[in-house]
């Protein structure tokens, strides 16, 4: 059992990391349409940085809780709880705030195809849910663990 759970998690890791990676790529591509769509925003008003700065941060944090997950798989826990913890708590809002451009173009599919939308949040969240309950578990059940 315990060698299915680690090649659940290991192919999950690797998965996530070229999802993130793919993400990170696409978005500071020069001809990204997230970068021209932030673009516009910033040439209607300033205060529409603030939406790019979410989205970058979003993508950052996504990329550094590959380390926790990496550590939960391999169960190496770390000494450091309240710094995983909010670095969790800032995922999860950037998660929220960060996704100014992906939000317009679902909503856009949302207009062509209602169901198609939900099917794509629906994957978008169950792509998200394993990490967010590795990271969980590592930032709040971890300290119960010995540091080996």
């Amino acid at each position: 059992m315990s060698r299915k759970v680690n090649l659940f998690w290991l192919t999950y890791f690797y998965f996530f990391f070229i999802f993130s990676i793919a993400q990170a790529s696409a978005f500071l591509g020069v001809d990204s349409p997230s970068q021209f769509y932030y673009a516009v925003l910033y040439s209607f008003n300033d205060i529409f940085a603030l939406e790019y700065f979410f989205n970058v941060t979003q993508i950052l944090l996504n990329m550094v809780h590959l380390v926790p997950l990496y550590l939960f798989i391999y169960k190496k826990w770390a000494n450091n709880q309240e710094l995983l913890k909010f670095l969790l708590f800032f995922r999860i809002l950037f998660d929220i705030v960060g996704h100014a451009w992906e939000t317009n173009f679902l909503a856009g599919i949302y207009q062509l195809n209602p169901y198609l939308c939900w099917t794509l949040l629906a994957g978008f969240g169950l792509l998200y849910l394993p990490s967010y309950y590795a990271c969980y578990v590592y930032a709040f059940k971890g300290h119960n663990k010995k540091a080996k």
